[in-house]
């Protein structure tokens, strides 16, 4: 599960023009070509969503792959997989696939500001929940966003709401929102994002209403994107079924590289 890998960070990165945020078209240049392909693999020592750790501390491989369209200078969309490797102890299988489609607007009064809106499918092939087990609750689910990203100079600011109609786990509706700060200082970005997790079935899920926190510094060395972030939660235990999962305060590190 990783919306902050997709429309939030999409409309963060349109307005800071980072180092560490910036992506390369793996096609050839073509002249005022509308149309673009570009894509990310990364390796962690841990993979988190909101907060939860995805890999039972342990690492993580993913990588993307995004097609690209620009329909004018305020308009682009895309669509997406996105793929990592899983071990949470659930059922889940060993791996996530995430499949996302979005829009990103920038206004022309407004170049600072950039909206998006989008949805995500995440699913988990080979889990022992769900179409496996009629018994069991469905891991995979569908969540649409919204979110917004301003670049104020000296640093830059994103906000976002998720929704899901049916969350992981058979849940009932899910909601989460997330602010983020990054603020540019030389070779480094630094950045510090807040969010909570809204879940209808509390006991169905395994949790309370989760609040995660995430500070982070982020450079670019020899064409790799790193990453050193510290995340934690207001809780000391994730879902499901009195399974414990890391939720604590974690040291993460990520190395990516994007083309």
């Amino acid at each position: 599960m990783n919306v902050q890998k997709h429309l939030f960070a999409l409309g963060l990165a349109a307005v800071m023009a980072s180092p560490a945020m910036a992506a390369d078209d793996i096609m050839p240049p073509v002249a005022d070509s509308p149309f673009s392909i570009t894509g990310n693999a990364a390796l962690t020592t841990e993979y988190f969503f909101r907060g939860v750790s995805q890999s039972n501390d342990s690492p993580a491989v993913s990588a993307g792959l995004n097609a690209n369209y620009k329909f004018s200078d305020m308009i682009t969309a895309t669509a997406g997989v996105w793929s990592s490797s899983i071990d949470n102890g659930t059922g889940n299988g060993n791996v996530e696939v995430d499949y996302i489609l979005g829009v990103a607007f920038v206004p022309s009064a407004l170049p600072d500001l950039t909206l998006n809106a989008g949805s995500t499918w995440y699913t988990y092939p080979g889990s022992n929940n769900g179409t496996n087990n009629a018994n069991a609750n469905e891991p995979d689910f569908w969540e649409a966003s919204v979110g917004a990203a301003y670049n104020w100079g000296l640093f830059s600011t994103a906000v976002m709401y998720a929704y899901s109609p049916d969350f992981n786990l058979n849940s009932g509706t899910g909601k989460y929102i997330n602010g983020k700060v990054v603020v540019p200082v030389p070779f480094v970005d630094l950045s510090a994002a807040i969010g909570k997790q809204y879940v209808e079935k509390n006991a169905t899920w395994g949790n309370k209403d989760i609040v995660d926190y995430k500070f982070a510094a982020a450079a670019k060395v020899y064409g790799l994107d790193l990453e050193l972030a510290y995340i934690d939660t207001n809780t000391d235990r994730a879902f499901p079924s009195g399974v414990t999962q890391a939720s604590d305060g974690t040291f993460v590190f990520t190395v990516t590289k994007n083309f």
